[in-house]
């Protein structure tokens, strides 16, 4: 699991100023904090994830296989919103969550338009792969 304890993006000392870093789809960091292992970790992050593969090249250069920007709360295992570039559509996490604190930043981090809730497994796959990297994955395990 990836605490995000690196500065990346704007340092954010207030939920208000992550969610709105969050709808401009802005890199962001919140504060460190004290996390129930006694490690440290960043109390929410929003992160680009670009993937390139050999042979797309556009005019302008290489083009991205997967863009998608991901809001997480506490680290990478718990993604609350991922925006798909290619898709152009957020989606959010539907899987019941058991803590008071994340519950919270999910609605107070809400970037917008959420298009739909999938599983968390479902949005951890397309936080890395994109959507329709998800889908082709599906299909190939099929």
């Amino acid at each position: 699991m990836a605490r995000f304890i690196e500065k990346k993006g704007k340092i954010v000392k207030s939920v208000d100023e992550a969610a709105s870093c969050a709808r401009k789809r802005e890199e962001f960091s919140g504060t460190l904090v004290q996390m129930m292992d006694g490690g440290k970790g960043r109390r929410y992050a929003g992160r680009w994830n670009v993937k390139y593969e050999d042979g797309l090249v556009g005019p302008d250069g290489p083009v991205p296989a997967v863009k998608t920007y991901t809001v997480y709360s506490y680290g990478d295992h718990w993604p609350m919103y991922t925006w798909d570039e290619s898709a152009q559509c957020w989606y959010g996490n539907g899987t019941k969550c058991w803590s008071r604190t994340t519950a919270k930043h999910m609605n107070q981090l809400r970037p917008g338009d959420v298009q739909q809730y999938v599983p968390l497994e479902t949005l951890q796959q397309i936080a890395q792969r994109g959507a329709a990297g998800w889908v082709k994955a599906k299909m190939e395990s099929a």
